[in-house]
């Protein structure tokens, strides 16, 4: 069996940590799972410390993409049919996008709206 990418272990790991399932809803006891796992990924790359360290730098890798999310969906700056594709994923989905982006190499806001582009053009 091939060894996992980043991206992979990003979701695994945060999956994990956060008890998501493939069945568990966004909404849970009021909170909103979308951003609670970017709000993980921001204290794993912000605060030093707040995870082991091997948890930390798994977290840490998915800030750009939480980052990209946060500008161009969360914010509402990207198409709206991408929007709202990424506004209807369960928790395990956005965590597997998240991955994804991590795989992709996304590094800046710029190249992650590049990346919600191609979702629509996917979707198209």
């Amino acid at each position: 069996m091939p060894d996992k990418t980043q991206g992979q272990q990003f979701a695994e790991q945060m999956r994990y940590f956060l008890s998501i399932g493939t069945r568990t809803r966004r909404n849970r006891k009021g909170g909103d799972l979308h951003r609670d796992i970017a709000d993980w990924i921001k204290s794993a790359a912000m605060e030093p410390g707040t995870f082991p360290p091997d948890q930390e730098a798994v977290f840490k890798a998915a800030f750009d993409a939480a980052c990209s999310w946060f500008k161009w969906i969360k914010m509402g700056r990207s198409d709206y049919r991408v929007c709202d594709y990424v506004n209807s994923l369960s928790p395990y989905r956005f965590c597997a996008l998240l991955g994804d982006m991590i795989d992709e190499h996304i590094a800046t806001s710029s190249q992650g709206g590049q990346y919600f582009a191609q979702l629509v053009q996917k979707a198209a």
